[in-house]
């Protein structure tokens, strides 16, 4: 009788030490996801790419192996994205089996990318919209399919989607390059400022009796709008007496 009691005993005790393994494991790699910040929702404003990426980058910095990734799924994805997971039958076997499915079932986030900076390329200024105006709306449309890229990612995006015709009185500076150190945000605003004017300028139609000093015209409007003295004089206009405001530079 104690024999049997003692080995039921035993048993109850591995069984518990199994359970508090299991748990344990299960809540270090819980705290460990948690920590990344990585969610993904499965909205079309999301992308997936983005979100796989970033989930990688994590888990090459870890000890985490596709298995425990795959377990802890459920903790970085939320509705609808979650109801999908739990829907569908899990035959995944690797990380990069997960990713091809999430990729085919969530392509339309970055088709809806591409339909933002096509509707911005496609965008036109109006006839009582101010150039400014006209610019930041631009760069509105273009900016929002960029909302989970670096800063560096969004000024190519949005450089590629701005640039415009360029009439023959205004030449495009490509040695203009973003400041050294992008990371630091008020510097690569002051910069962006500086090439959305230029862009603007580019926009612009001149006639003879204008064309004189809009350069030092976009000038003054940076220093007020920025606070930065450098200037945007590096497009190249034929000089020919007096400015007079434009009402597209108001």
């Amino acid at each position: 009788m104690s024999s049997s009691t003692d080995s039921s005993d035993r048993n109850n005790r591995e069984s518990s030490s199994d359970d508090d393994y299991y748990y344990g494991s299960w809540r270090n790699v819980f705290s460990i996801v948690q920590k990344w910040k990585a969610t993904f929702n499965g909205d079309r404003h999301e992308s997936i790419k983005d979100f796989l990426i970033s989930v990688k980058s994590h888990q090459q910095l870890t000890d985490l192996g596709d298995s425990e990734l795959l377990e802890a799924l459920p903790c970085l994805l939320t509705e609808p994205a979650l109801v999908w997971h739990r829907l569908i039958p899990k035959e995944w076997t690797s990380w990069e089996h997960f990713c091809e499915d999430a990729r085919n079932v969530f392509r339309h986030s970055e088709k809806y990318n591409l339909e933002l900076l096509e509707k911005a390329l496609a965008r036109k200024q109006t006839e009582d919209e101010s150039a400014i105006d006209y610019v930041s709306e631009l760069h509105r449309l273009a900016g929002s399919g960029c909302a989970n890229q670096t800063l560096v990612q969004q000024h190519a995006s949005s450089s590629a989607a701005l640039r415009p015709r360029l009439s023959e009185l205004v030449e495009e500076q490509e040695a203009y390059e973003p400041p050294p150190a992008p990371e630091d945000s008020t510097v690569y605003r002051n910069w962006l400022t500086i090439h959305r004017l230029k862009v603007y300028v580019g926009r612009m139609k001149f006639t003879p009796e204008v064309e004189g000093d809009v350069s030092g015209m976009i000038d003054e409007k940076l220093k007020e709008k920025t606070g930065d003295r450098r200037s945007v004089s590096g497009v190249s206009f034929s000089s020919s007496g007096g400015a007079r405001r434009c009402y597209r530079c108001e």
